[in-house]
């Protein structure tokens, strides 16, 4: 442990009856106080060879006399201790015994069991090292989710207001007021934009995105899709082209993340298509559902096409790149068809 405290972790034994002797055994901590076995090895960070192990040792191995009882059931008659090593830190040790009395621990043993725990440390290293990446990744979801609350507040006020003031509540305004307006009002839709699909993104991360699954038409919600990103493609002279069934398909899914997943998708296909035009092609058989989004837009180099699904990853990492946005769209995407099956 951090503190320096020993803790026995497993035990396994091949004969089932004493397997349970082996679990009672570990109730009791390895002694610090020997000068072999366990806090030898971790302090020398070399194995300790038992070739035999007298009465006389395992009395000083023994916490107490119940402990004692417990390992002459066992009856070792030689043991090997060798320390657990991952990236120059000793995280244990490693304890084999042979109760066979032809059968005792020599050098030649070493190299094996010192192998195996050299596998078993960096398991144990590589474990840890993940479960502090999801430590961090949870806290970075969580403050995300918590600014992201904090800006989207502030920011409906602001379309709210501007909102009011377009109306005419407080009086009639200039046309250069008005386009002043509407430029704040685009401005605020857009951040809104962004903070919804952090937001959406750190629901999905934390494994708080529900799935509410109907039976809906797959023809209308591709027309949906299409009707959200519409606006997007006509101010930038994009032509959006179709390949959809004939015929309606029913389908069950979460709707809302199945539009969302079109509509992700398309406008990313939008955002880097500056001429020409976009396509959505949908098809279906009994057993599956394909959806191709593809533009004429610059495309993606083959040494970037293994990134482009991670969360914040663009091709383009400047502080001045001519695209901006979050670089969650395709992150979203590939998240939520996990979430569906796809």
């Amino acid at each position: 442990e951090d503190d320096g405290t020993f803790r026995r972790i497993e035990a396994a034994h091949a004969d089932p009856a004493r397997a349970e002797v082996m679990r009672k055994i570990l109730r009791y901590p390895p002694s610090t106080t020997t000068h072999a076995g366990v806090s030898w090895a971790m302090r020398t960070r070399r194995s300790a060879i038992i070739t035999e192990a007298t009465d006389e040792m395992l009395q000083k191995i023994a916490r107490n006399a119940d402990h004692l009882a417990l390992i002459r059931e066992i009856a070792p008659v030689s043991m090997m201790t060798v320390p657990m090593i991952a990236k120059g830190r000793v995280l244990g040790t490693l304890t084999v015994g042979s109760t066979t009395p032809d059968r005792r621990y020599t050098e030649d043993d070493r190299p094996l069991v010192e192998d195996l725990a050299a596998r078993a440390a960096m398991a144990i290293e590589n474990a840890r090292l993940y479960a502090q990446a999801q430590q961090a990744n949870h806290a970075k979801s969580e403050f995300l989710s918590t600014m992201s609350h904090e800006f989207r507040t502030p920011l409906t006020a602001v379309i709210g207001y501007t909102d009011l003031l377009l109306a005419g509540v407080s009086g009639p305004l200039e046309e250069q007021q008005r386009q002043h307006l509407l430029r704040v009002r685009r401005s605020a839709w857009h951040l809104l934009d962004i903070i919804e699909e952090i937001l959406t993104f750190s629901r999905i991360e934390a494994g708080r995105e529900p799935i509410r699954v109907a039976t809906v038409a797959l023809v209308e919600l591709a027309h949906q899709a299409l009707d959200v990103v519409e606006p997007l493609a006509s101010q930038k002279g994009l032509a959006l082209e179709v390949d959809l069934p004939r015929d309606e398909v029913w389908i069950q899914t979460d709707p809302g993340k199945f539009r969302q997943i079109l509509v992700n998708l398309l406008t990313n296909a939008v955002k880097y298509t500056e001429t020409g035009t976009v396509r959505l092609g949908v098809s279906a058989n009994d057993r599956t559902i394909t959806c191709r989004v593809s533009d004429t837009g610059v495309g993606i180099e083959p040494v970037h096409l293994d990134h482009i699904f991670e969360p914040f990853w663009q091709v383009d990492q400047s502080t001045t790149r001519a695209i901006g946005g979050t670089g969650l769209g395709l992150g979203i995407v590939v998240r939520l068809t996990e979430l569906l099956g796809g």
